[in-house]
C-alpha cells in the first residue's frame, strides 16, 4: 500500500497493439501501447493525443461487446492504435473499458476525500468526473450505488477519475462487483480479502481458471447477488463467482521493444532504477531523460508520465520520465 494523497489523481491503462498508421502526417505508432484517462471527444482525447474512432472496430465495456456511446470522459480505458509523427493525432482501432469497482457506498470520509466502496477507499478530488445524476462528491450518501473508474493498486486504494450513480440505493438481486488482487486467502473458510473486504466464496463458481492457480496475489473480480454483512466491525460478501481478471496479474504485459506510455501514481519504489507505476513495473537508466524532476523525486505517491519500451522482462523501460506535479491544468475538458 501507498501513502494515501489529499489531492487527486488521473490515470491510466495499457494496450497492446499493431494495426495500420493512421494516415495524417506520417506514423510512428505500429506496436505502440498507452494508458490514461478519457479527456474529451469529438474522436476520442487519451493523454493529449486525439484519436479518430471512425474505423475503430472493437468496443468492450465491462466485459462486454459495446459501443462508443457508452464510454464517458473520466473513464478509464484501454486503447489500441497507432499515432502520428506529431504525436497529436492517432488512430483507434479498439478501445476497452473495465471498471474498477460498482457496488455499494458503506460510509463517507469528507475529510479526506475519500468513500469506502465495497471495503475500497475511493479518493476523489477537483479532478474527479461525477456522472449520472451527481455532480459533486457532496451529492453522494451511504447506500448509493456507484461505479468507479480509475487508478487502483489492487489493494484496496482507489485514485478515482470518474464516479457514476447507478441507484439510490441497493436493489434485493442486484449485481454488484469489486476488483482486486486476492489477499489472506483460506481455502478451508473459503474466504479471502480484497482490500478492506472479506470475501466468502463459499458456494461460488470460480471462472476461468482452467490454466492459474486460485491463489494470494492472484487479480480477480468478485461478484455478488447480495450486500455485504457487518460482522464483527468489518464488511463480508457472499459472492456467487469469482473470475480471473488479466490472467490474474495486475502487472501488464507487453511484446519485448513494444513502445507504451502510461500515466499514473508510484505505489511501491522496488529499488534506486525500479518501480510500480499503475501495475507496470517501470525500469530507468543513465540514458532516460528526466522532465520537471530527477531520479531521486521518484517517491511513493509521485505522479508520473512515462514514454518507453517494453524489455525481455516485461517490464517497461523508461526513455522519459515527465514529472506531473499539479493536476489543476489537467481539468476534463469535455468536448462530447
Amino acid at each position: 500500500m501507498f501513502t494515501k494523497l489529499t489531492a487527486p489523481i488521473l490515470m491510466a491503462l495499457v494496450l497492446t497493439v499493431g494495426c495500420a498508421p493512421y494516415q495524417g502526417g506520417g506514423e510512428t505508432g505500429t506496436g505502440f501501447s498507452t494508458s490514461g484517462v478519457i479527456t474529451g471527444f469529438g474522436s476520442v482525447f487519451v493523454n493529449g493525443v486525439e484519436y479518430h474512432t471512425t474505423s475503430a472496430t472493437k468496443y468492450s465495456v465491462d466485459g462486454a461487446s459495446g459501443k462508443e456511446s457508452q464510454l464517458a470522459v473520466g473513464m478509464y480505458v484501454t486503447l489500441e492504435g497507432s499515432v502520428d509523427a506529431s504525436g497529436t493525432e492517432g488512430r483507434a482501432s479498439a478501445i476497452r473499458f473495465a471498471d474498477d469497482v460498482e457496488g455499494i457506498v458503506l460510509s463517507i470520509d469528507s475529510a479526506n476525500s475519500s468513500l469506502n466502496v465495497m471495503g475500497q477507499t475511493v479518493i476523489h478530488s477537483v479532478n474527479t468526473r461525477f456522472d449520472d445524476g451527481i455532480t459533486t462528491a457532496g451529492d453522494i450518501v451511504v447506500d448509493n450505488i456507484v461505479e468507479v473508474s480509475g487508478y487502483s493498486d489492487g489493494l484496496g486504494t482507489i485514485y478515482a477519475t470518474r464516479i457514476a450513480l447507478k441507484d439510490n440505493s441497493y436493489q434485493a438481486g442486484e449485481d454488484i462487483e469489486v476488483k482486486g488482487l486476492v489477499q489472506q486467502l483460506d481455502t478451508n473458510a473459503r474466504t479471502f480479502k480484497l482490500g478492506g473486504l472479506t470475501v466468502n466464496y463459499t458456494g461460488a463458481e470460480l471462472k476461468d481458471f482452467e490454466k492459474r492457480t486460485f491463489a494470494n496475489d492472484v487479480y480477480v473480480e468478485a461478484k455478488a447477488k447480495e450486500r455485504p454483512v457487518l460482522i464483527s466491525g468489518n464488511y463480508t460478501l457472499n459472492v456467487i463467482e469469482v473470475e480471473l481478471e488479466n490472467n490474474g496479474s495486475k502487472e501488464i504485459e507487453g511484446d519485448e521493444g513494444e513502445e507504451h506510455e502510461i500515466e499514473g501514481i508510484v505505489t511501491t519504489k522496488l529499488s534506486e532504477t525500479k518501480f510500480k507505476l499503475n501495475g507496470i513495473t517501470v525500469v530507468h537508466n543513465a540514458q532516460t531523460e528526466f522532465e520537471h524532476g530527477t531520479a531521486s523525486g521518484i517517491v511513493e505517491g509521485v505522479r508520473l508520465k512515462v514514454d518507453g519500451h517494453y524489455n525481455a522482462n516485461n517490464e517497461l523501460l523508461a526513455e522519459k520520465i515527465k514529472f506531473r506535479d499539479t493536476l489543476q491544468s489537467d481539468r476534463f475538458n469535455d468536448r462530447k
